[in-house]
């Protein structure tokens, strides 16, 4: 049973699980790149992993924003509380 789920198609799925994991488009984008040929051959895979590009890539977005959105609540408290003063 080992042999059936093991080959390259087992590791391209690992690599995308593992860049999954540790939130790296970049890892992603190498495992793409790396595993084209067994990634690409299925349409429905295809599509996933296509939203799960979307996925991360959101993610690390909104993971650069975050200490800028803070400093802005930061600065809007400080401004509404000197202009009641």
């Amino acid at each position: 049973i080992a042999l059936k789920y093991s080959g390259k198609e087992l590791d391209a799925m690992k690599a995308v699980a593992a860049a999954h994991t540790s939130r790296s488009l970049l890892e992603f984008e190498k495992a793409l790149n790396v595993y084209e040929m067994e990634l690409s051959e299925d349409l429905i895979v295809h599509s996933h992993l296509s939203a799960l590009y979307d996925t991360l890539l959101e993610q690390n977005l909104l993971r650069l924003i975050e200490p800028f959105s803070k400093v802005v609540r930061t600065l809007a408290t400080i401004m509404t509380f000197t202009s009641l003063h």
